[in-house]
């Protein structure tokens, strides 16, 4: 089951399954910016591309492309305390239409826990869209065992690792076994039971 937030202000709200820190704590790491800035996110894209854009309202405040070898890019305005510089009519040559981009947000205070969003920037309006809930993925530290699961809910299934005395065991592709990490001891439990039945 595929999660689609209601807005994309809430798709960096919550906290971490783990520790409890809230996203917006991981965010604000992104930045050295004064806190009027905070509701920024930035996306970077292939060839050091970068789409800044307010949680807020979705809308796109940067988008600075670079020049490669093989095409040219346009450098495009400015909005943000980054204040890009670039030619007054923007000029797709690279992006265009609805541009699908993956951002993974960790807890930056435990990192034992992060997800990971579809968003979907549409460039004919400059404005984030949508945002889907791609995978989410925890690590559950019990000493001499450590449980790494993930997720992935657009593909339906999770994936298990176990570690034993800091040695990797062999990586488990199971069908989806929960619609939320809200209590990853819970899954784990799930994951245990069905592996004991399998």
């Amino acid at each position: 089951m595929i999660k689609t937030f209601e807005n994309i202000k809430s798709a960096y709200s919550g906290s971490c399954r783990i520790c409890n820190t809230p996203i917006q704590e991981s965010l604000s790491n992104q930045f050295d910016w004064e806190n009027e800035h905070r509701d920024f996110i930035k996306l970077n894209l292939p060839d050091n591309d970068l789409i800044i854009f307010d949680q807020n309202t979705g809308t796109i405040t940067d988008f600075s492309i670079t020049e490669t070898a093989n095409t040219r890019k346009c450098m495009t305005f400015g909005m943000s305390p980054l204040n890009f510089v670039g030619p007054p009519h923007i000029k797709y040559s690279i992006y265009d239409g609805v541009l699908a981009v993956g951002h993974n947000i960790s807890c930056t205070n435990c990192h034992m826990y992060d997800y990971t969003l579809q968003l979907f920037v549409n460039l004919d309006y400059w404005k984030v869209t949508k945002a889907i809930l791609n995978s989410e993925f925890v690590t559950i530290d019990e000493g001499e065992h450590v449980y790494e699961i993930k997720n992935v809910y657009t593909l339906e299934k999770t994936e298990y690792t176990h570690i034993a005395q800091g040695i990797h065991g062999k990586t488990l592709i199971l069908p989806l076994v929960s619609n939320s990490m809200k209590r990853p001891k819970d899954v784990l439990k799930r994951v245990k039971s069905l592996l004991l039945f399998s």
